[in-house]
């Protein structure tokens, strides 16, 4: 957070609520709604909080606020007003009207928000992003007993835009129930951060927005052939990647996530239009981790709707695993990252 504008704020005698989030790695992924106005999934989805992509996020109040503004500012500190026109920031600032018709106030509000990893590449930024948003926001309207109870946190947060924002509310291993209406589709944690030392390593291959949005391939996903199929086969998977987590199973954990990040991108690739988010980059990355699989190094990957390739591994084989992922060419970068804790507040 750009902490010159915290102590102007503070100078002014500007009230600041700052809050930090961080980004997820779904382990069986959310695809396609059933309700795209109230943000209900068409499954339920498990993930682990990753303790290197965090969002902060500050909400305030001045007499100056003639109207709300939204903020991102990109690691670089390069800032951009966000207008409410926009079609992926439209639901955001409906939101902050949301929360401001529950709390009573009838204030304008400026918020800020700064990712430290890539934005729109795939990487769970606007997880991270509405999920601190959300809770600068209950802060900053007094709301505090909606913050505190996680569960109807999480509802606000789906409410905002990003379905996957529903399990940064939870820190460690998390899953999205996906119920069946507004009030039970919620998040609730299935171990917390110390529960296993698992290693979320990622392999930067592209930095750039991507063409299409996660929200728009949430709205064709029913237009492939297998959609269905898939769906089908997370009510099956989901039980079994909960056992893996609470009983550390990792060889049965990384079966899992693999085949069902695989069929999630045979789905969006089959959909109209076909989304194909991986490029050579990407498939080098996994035959990189199949090639470190018959070395005997244990490690799986998985890939939301971008290039960029998590790969999971555990604490002991995190050098071997680095070390294979970071001399291949087309990487640019590597984050590592361990189970995080849930959303926390810092001012």
């Amino acid at each position: 957070m750009n902490r010159q504008f915290s102590r102007e704020q503070a100078a002014a005698g500007i009230t600041t609520h700052i809050v930090r989030a961080f980004a997820n790695i779904a382990f069986i992924k959310y695809w396609g709604r059933v309700d795209h106005d109230l943000f209900l999934p068409a499954n339920s989805s498990i993930s682990m909080t990753v303790s290197g992509c965090a969002t902060t996020a500050s909400a305030s109040f001045s007499s100056d606020n003639k109207e709300d503004r939204l903020i991102m500012r990109s690691p670089s500190g390069q800032a951009t007003v966000l207008s409410p026109e926009d079609r992926k920031t439209r639901a955001l600032y409906a939101h902050i009207q949301r929360i401001r018709n529950v709390s009573g106030c009838t204030d304008f509000v400026t918020v800020e928000a700064e990712n430290n990893f890539p934005s729109d590449a795939g990487l769970a930024s606007s997880a991270s992003s509405f999920c601190a948003i959300t809770g600068a926001l209950l802060l900053a309207f007094g709301l505090q007993d909606v913050f505190d109870n996680k569960t109807e946190f999480s509802r606000y947060v789906r409410l905002a835009g990003s379905g996957s924002a529903v399990r940064s509310v939870y820190g460690g291993f998390v899953q999205w129930n996906k119920g069946d209406s507004c009030e039970t589709s919620v998040a609730e944690q299935l171990a917390n951060e110390d529960h296993w030392d698992l290693v979320d390593i990622i392999a930067i291959v592209e930095t750039k927005k991507k063409k299409y949005s996660s929200s728009f391939g949430h709205e064709i996903a029913e237009t492939s052939p297998f959609f269905t199929q898939r769906i089908s086969c997370v009510s099956d998977r989901i039980g079994m990647v909960r056992h893996a987590i609470l009983e550390k199973d990792f060889t049965l954990l990384g079966g899992l996530i693999e085949a069902d990040s695989d069929c999630m991108h045979k789905v969006m690739r089959t959909s109209e239009p076909s989304l194909n988010y991986w490029n050579d980059a990407t498939k080098e990355v996994m035959r990189e981790v199949q090639r470190l699989r018959n070395k005997g190094v244990e490690a799986y990957y998985t890939i939301d709707a971008g290039a960029n390739v998590h790969v999971l591994c555990q604490l002991q084989d995190v050098q071997s695993v680095h070390n294979a992922i970071q001399k291949l060419d087309q990487v640019s970068s590597v984050i590592i990252n361990k189970a995080a804790k849930g959303v926390q507040v810092l001012s």
